[in-house]
């Protein structure tokens, strides 16, 4: 039990640390930065993504409370180190876990980028607001 905490906490401080390794773009990188088009139909493509993740799919509630903003992302050294440019889409996604209950809600983000998603995360517990690429 204790070797389990301990790996935990080891853990949880190599993610920060990965995390704190990105630099923000510069001003000329914004300005040149191409977030390409807005997406379309992104509901549905979400929700397409999602249930191939989601334990019972086909009880999840979705809530889609706000509209695509810009954004961009510094992918982590363990994937590339890369600068993502697109358009965030943030949602609220209620399901049933394995026993048949809902878990409430729970907030997703997701990457768009020339109409497919990019990245997406998981805001945990800890508040750790790591995305993750889709390749």
């Amino acid at each position: 039990m204790k070797t389990n905490r301990l790996a935990s906490i080891l853990g949880l401080a190599l993610v920060l640390a990965l995390a704190g390794c990105a630099t923000p773009p510069t001003a000329q990188e914004l300005a040149a930065a191409d977030y390409g088009p807005p997406p379309i139909a992104f509901p549905e493509k979400i929700k397409d993504f999602m249930e191939l993740r989601l334990k019972d799919p086909s009880s999840a509630q979705y809530r889609f409370d706000n509209l695509p903003t810009k954004m961009w992302s510094k992918a982590g050294p363990l994937f590339g180190g890369g600068t993502m440019y697109g358009w965030r889409v943030d949602v609220l996604i209620n399901a049933k876990n394995e026993l048949g209950g809902y878990v409430g809600y729970q907030q997703y983000g997701f990457l768009f980028r020339d109409g497919r998603i990019i990245a997406y995360n998981e805001r945990s517990d800890l508040g750790l607001n790591t995305w993750m690429p889709v390749r």
